[in-house]
């Protein structure tokens, strides 16, 4: 893994955008709300941002609105201004969906947080292990 490098990207940004893969899990949407509040926690401004929405069963999950649904129309913005991606749970661009799509055509820094195999190289740093239990496990690291 590349926690070191990992570090040294998350420090040079300031708007991170956070997404996992479609139809997300709690473990997907724990590690993403697990991980926004970490960022904030040291200065920065993350967005957490889905191609679909929970599922009722994890609705407790949701922190402060988020995970928001993309919407092309509402969120390219967004997109434009973020200076880094992060998946977490995925490591596959297309299996986070739509959103995962527009991230991956706008050729950012990324971040790929996943303990799924294989552990693809996706992004431009992954911490990717299949010794994990899950996502949140290696958040949580």
């Amino acid at each position: 893994m590349n926690w070191e490098e990992a570090a040294k990207l998350v420090r040079q940004t300031r708007k991170p955008v956070i997404t996992t893969h479609e139809m997300p899990d709690g473990d997907a949407i724990g590690a993403e709300v697990g991980l926004a509040e970490g960022l904030r926690s040291i200065g920065l401004d993350p967005i957490i941002l889905n191609s679909h929405p929970l599922s009722p069963s994890n609705e407790f999950l949701q922190s402060d609105g988020e995970p928001l649904v993309f919407d092309p129309a509402h969120h390219t913005e967004l997109l434009n201004a973020a200076d880094l991606f992060i998946m977490v749970d995925a490591n596959f661009w297309d299996r986070a969906g739509t959103v995962g799509e527009a991230m991956a055509a706008l050729n950012k820094p990324s971040l790929c947080i996943d303990h799924h195999f294989p552990a693809a190289e996706c992004a431009t740093i992954n911490c990717a292990t299949i010794e994990a239990s899950s996502a949140s496990e290696l958040i949580h690291y």
